[in-house]
């Protein structure tokens, strides 16, 4: 996993759809974001167009984040990070056909944090002859506020692979999954 420093999520008990654990971010007024990522090995984004993008939640924020190079952002690196905000209620999060997917830059001609289906993020990244390529992706938890917040994120499915966050052990060990398998 690639995670930002000091603000991975734990695998922890806490249910998301299961009973074996999952992975727990919590949030608060000194930490107001948490993101763990999984790379996906330059997987080409055009590759995500019609795939399942979901995962198992409680209540609380949660968001897909996916993190590309080479698209048509107007900068060398072609860097944007696609982003999908869950619902704040507990359940299945699907962002497969949802119209409120948003890009940190610009994407061709759709403006940077215009909402937008993923369809057309992906086309407005190959825009100009562009092969945008996912790099990493993951979830992240960033509430706002100051309040102390928490949300579990389990059974993860990207790219036709479904990720189960466990704890494992009789000592509270845990089991780490490889994020993305």
């Amino acid at each position: 996993m690639f995670d930002e420093k000091g603000q991975a999520g734990k695998i922890t008990d806490g249910r998301a759809s299961d009973d074996d654990g999952s992975l727990e971010f919590a949030t608060s007024a000194t930490t107001k974001r948490q993101a763990s990522y999984h790379s996906a090995g330059q997987l080409p984004l055009a590759d995500l167009k019609n795939t399942p993008l979901t995962f198992q939640k409680s209540n609380g924020n949660a968001n897909w984040q996916i993190r590309i190079t080479g698209a048509n952002t107007g900068t060398s690196s072609g860097f944007t990070t696609l982003v999908w905000g869950a619902p704040s209620t507990a359940g299945k999060a699907d962002a497969t056909s949802s119209n409120q997917w948003w890009a940190t830059r610009q994407l061709g001609n759709i403006a940077r944090g215009q909402n937008a289906t993923l369809s057309d993020l992906i086309a407005a990244a190959n825009s100009d002859g562009k092969k945008a390529v996912v790099d990493l992706y993951g979830i992240s938890s960033q509430p706002g506020g100051t309040a102390d917040a928490k949300v579990n994120v389990d059974e993860v499915t990207f790219n036709g692979c479904t990720t189960n966050f466990k704890v494992s052990g009789g000592n509270g060990s845990i089991e780490f999954p490889s994020f993305g398998s």
